[in-house]
């Protein structure tokens, strides 16, 4: 009974995904416009790719071929740390907006990092804003300078 409960529970799970994926192209950190991204960021060449969240860290690095380092910003708590990040202009931080805005949301390493770009002087600059196929926003690039 347990078995077939667990068979059960894991085959809705993964029918959600599916119907995700055919309809918007995945959910936070199993978006296809993780692809474009990828590209995008091979294409750009940051000196570094910083990543406000570790959720989907991995997935860019393995996608980028390990060209670039994927450096996780969600246990960085310290905004000497980030100041630091900001002296090279040519470095990309990541910003997930579903996870932003989702329930796992918590005083998160995107808000310090948003807070050490006020308080370091810092201007914020969108570079490039990746879409679901639905249209809704799931990935944001930015720069510091």
């Amino acid at each position: 009974l347990i078995l077939i409960l667990s068979t059960g529970i894991n085959l809705r799970i993964l029918s959600d995904y599916y119907i995700d994926m055919k309809k918007t192209g995945g959910r936070i950190s199993w978006s296809d416009a993780i692809y474009e991204l990828a590209n995008w960021l091979k294409e750009n060449k940051p000196s570094n790719i910083i990543a406000t969240h570790w959720v989907f860290c991995r997935n860019l690095y393995f996608l980028m071929q390990g060209e670039k380092y994927i450096y996780d910003l969600s246990e960085e708590k310290h905004i000497e740390d980030y100041a630091e990040l900001f002296k090279d202009e040519n470095n990309i931080y990541l910003v997930n907006v579903q996870l932003s805005n989702s329930s796992f949301a918590e005083e998160t390493s995107e808000k310090i990092f948003r807070k050490a770009v006020d308080i370091t002087g810092k201007k914020l600059i969108e570079e490039k804003i990746f879409y679901q196929r639905n249209g809704e926003q799931v990935y944001i690039a930015y720069s510091v300078k």
